[in-house]
């Protein structure tokens, strides 16, 4: 058992990795524990490492800059082997306009943290770590720490402060997009009239679906409701919620494939999405 706890003096590199294993595990945990459905996810391992930060001694540096990059470097792989099937069909279709709106928020989120920054006469290395964090935005934050480090002049101490000001700012994002209500519709204009018995002929759920299309419509701004349907959405009898939104698709779109992008918000879970394939593998068999 002496040579666990003797582990950083003997092997620093093999502590290191002991740490974060076992932090990332606590994260997992802590991440999926819910109170009132409610629950943190993968933020969990960023509250357990500041908690184990705070009460043990510091890993070895060379160590926690290599999983960090290499973390880095995986997270951004996965987001391009997920997007990759149905990027270029998305890019020529609402590539224009998603990028104009994605470029104008991060332009008047900067110049909104900067601004304060100057105002409050606060580091602006600790700017580009609070900007980070408010916008639980990982890739920035290693972007902004790779280039204070390639500046001259900069000290330890202040390329430190982006880390800092990210792990005080992400926490406090987390909370108010878990706080954020959804925007409701009342239920009450959806009820059916029905005058007397027997003289009306109605469908609860495509009743419903007029009610979750509009539920979408009023969200999708702040991209914080999905609608995962138990199979197609239109044998659910929610074919409004399409006007709104696109059903979720990651795989390559077809001309002939209606309503489908990789940003949709539909989710149809999950027989609707291998019937397709059988499909689409059909046409080609007898083609």
């Amino acid at each position: 058992m002496n040579w666990l706890l003797d582990l950083d003096q003997t092997n620093a590199t093999a502590q290191a990795i002991a740490i974060i294993a076992l932090v990332c595990m606590a994260g997992m945990v802590l991440g999926s524990l819910k109170v009132r459905g409610i629950g943190l996810g993968t933020a969990g391992v960023l509250f357990a490492s500041l908690i184990v930060g705070a009460i043990t001694e510091p890993i070895d540096h060379n160590t926690l800059k290599f999983v960090k990059e290499f973390g880095l470097m995986l997270f951004v792989f996965c987001i391009g082997l997920q997007l990759g099937p149905g990027f270029f069909a998305s890019l020529r279709k609402t590539g224009l306009r998603l990028n104009t709106l994605a470029a104008t928020v991060v332009v008047l989120g900067a110049v909104l943290a900067t601004g304060l920054g100057w105002l409050l006469e606060i580091d602006f290395a600790a700017v580009l770590g609070m900007f980070s964090g408010a916008t639980t935005n990982t890739p920035s934050l290693g972007a902004a720490q790779q280039t204070l480090s390639a500046l001259p002049g900069v000290s330890a101490e202040r390329a430190a402060l982006p880390a800092l000001s990210y792990a005080v700012s992400y926490p406090l994002a987390i909370v108010g997009l878990l706080l954020r209500d959804l925007k409701m519709p009342d239920f009450r204009d959806y009820a059916v009239e029905v005058p007397s018995p027997g003289v009306m002929t109605a469908e609860s759920t495509r009743v419903m679906g007029k009610f979750l299309r509009d539920v979408m419509k009023q969200n999708l701004q702040g991209d914080n409701f999905r609608l995962f349907s138990p199979d197609e959405n239109n044998s659910n009898r929610w074919q409004d919620v399409p006007e709104v939104t696109n059903r979720c698709y990651m795989a390559e779109i077809y001309p002939e494939d209606d309503k489908l992008s990789p940003d949709g918000r539909v989710m149809e879970v999950p027989a609707a999405l291998s019937r397709g394939r059988r499909d689409r593998h059909l046409r080609q068999e007898l083609v």
